[in-house]
């Protein structure tokens, strides 16, 4: 965020480049790291129960 803040100042060409570097960096790391499980847990939960709760029995 910081260097978002600081490249937004058009003499800061090379915070620009690097702050669009890290944002893209963390679009990739993201989806692979901890953080994710923060968000999809609670529809992981939801889908696991409504799934597993059914006793086979079709009414």
């Amino acid at each position: 965020m910081l260097t978002g803040c600081l490249a937004l100042a058009r003499s800061h060409e090379v915070l620009r480049v690097t702050h669009f570097f890290l944002a893209e960096l963390l679009l990739v790391y993201f989806p692979f790291s901890a953080l994710i499980h923060t968000f999809t847990f609670p529809f992981s939960r939801g889908f696991m129960g409504a799934h597993y709760g059914r006793r086979g029995v079709k009414v």
